[in-house]
């Protein structure tokens, strides 16, 4: 039998599956709007870490030179800092807006004028940068953001490419990182003797920081350094940042650094070549990698991990991934550096060796 529909009933649906419709519209407009939000907070962040790591990465670069000259007071200038800082976070499109230490402020500015230009014991650096885009269209329709009558806080831009007229969005990143600073002490040698042996004059022939030799008398009276032992030695890590990375990470090498100074200096000095002439990756983007590769792997072409079995200098995972670059993949430095680099590139969260370093370090245990 046929029942027969109750008069109204179609009118009183049609408005409920409007209402829907809307409401399911509105949701997921706001979602690619919270997605466009939320991809611009994680670029200010990943730019805020880069520069707080870049600031400290400057202060070790100084020790590293104290050392040479056989110093161990590690005073440092913080205007090489801020310099550093400017560099990582151009290198990740953002602007430094603060950046402090030991209470005070450092600037941009010449010597003398400087909040922190005294030297000084290095300490923590917080940084703040602010990162932006153009918005030409809106995300969500496709169509243009600029109305004939804007809002009158609306911020118009340049989109740089096209020179289209856009809406400038902006998102701020806050991180704080350390330089870890170890006791550090001469190594005494006899140098001179009798002619029945007793040593008549000891003078230093070295330095050690918390037990690891760093540095090596050399016959100008200057000091020759192990940059691996002082990377080793004078850790960098976050210690804050608003993505709640608290309590510092101990940056230590998660592969065996089982390998001579000597061949882990050759596979730096063939990574930083191929890392300009495969990528074009130069300054503040190679110094990230040699952070990334170290951390990872001591650049240790023959570093496994004991837990996962990630191999070699990149720690590829499975090892035979990089036998797409050639069948010498164990054992060639070379085969392992050009998949590492190509691996970095073409991770779309990545794209760049000071994403990938961030990012690692955003995360517990670390990978990249």
């Amino acid at each position: 039998m046929l029942m027969r529909r109750k008069r109204g009933d179609g009118g009183q649906a049609l408005p409920i599956l409007l209402t829907a419709m809307i409401c399911l519209l509105s949701l997921g407009v706001l979602m690619l709007r919270l997605g466009h939000a939320g991809e611009m907070r994680t670029r200010a962040q990943t730019a805020a870490d880069a520069a707080a790591l870049g600031a400290v990465a400057n202060y070790r670069k100084q020790i590293a030179e104290d050392l040479s000259r056989g110093n161990i007071s590690f005073l440092v200038q913080h205007r090489g800092a801020y310099s550093a800082a400017k560099r990582y976070a151009t290198a990740n499109n953002a602007v430094i807006s603060e950046i402090e230490t030991n209470g005070s402020k450092i600037r941009d500015s010449a010597p003398g004028e400087n909040d922190a230009d005294v030297p000084s014991y290095p300490g923590p650096v917080k940084v703040k940068v602010t990162s932006g885009d153009c918005q030409v269209v809106a995300p969500e329709t496709g169509d243009p953001v600029i109305k004939p009558t804007p809002s009158p806080r609306q911020t118009r831009c340049t989109e740089k490419i096209q020179g289209d007229e856009g809406i400038g969005r902006e998102a701020t990143g806050v991180a704080i990182a350390k330089i870890d600073l170890p006791p550090c002490e001469y190594l005494e040698g006899a140098v001179r003797w009798d002619e029945h042996g007793n040593v008549t004059e000891w003078a230093r022939v070295g330095i050690t920081c918390a037990g690891v030799k760093v540095a090596t008398a050399t016959g100008g009276g200057g000091m020759s350094v192990n940059t691996a032992a002082i990377q080793q030695v004078f850790r960098l890590s976050l210690t804050g940042s608003m993505m709640d990375l608290t309590g510092g990470m101990g940056l230590i090498p998660d592969g065996d650094t089982n390998i001579s100074d000597p061949e882990r200096k050759r596979n730096q000095e063939l990574g930083k070549e191929l890392a300009e002439s495969e990528m074009g990756w130069t300054g503040a983007e190679w110094e990230c990698l040699d952070e990334l590769w170290f951390h990872e792997s001591g650049w240790n072409h023959r570093a496994k991990n004991p837990s996962s079995g990630a191999y070699g200098i990149p720690q590829s995972l499975p090892a035979t991934k990089m036998g797409t670059e050639g069948a010498d993949w164990a054992t060639n430095p070379a085969t392992q550096i050009k998949w590492g680099l190509k691996y970095i590139k073409g991770r779309p969260d990545y794209g760049t060796p000071c994403k990938a370093w961030s990012l690692w370090q955003s995360r517990s245990p670390h990978w990249y």
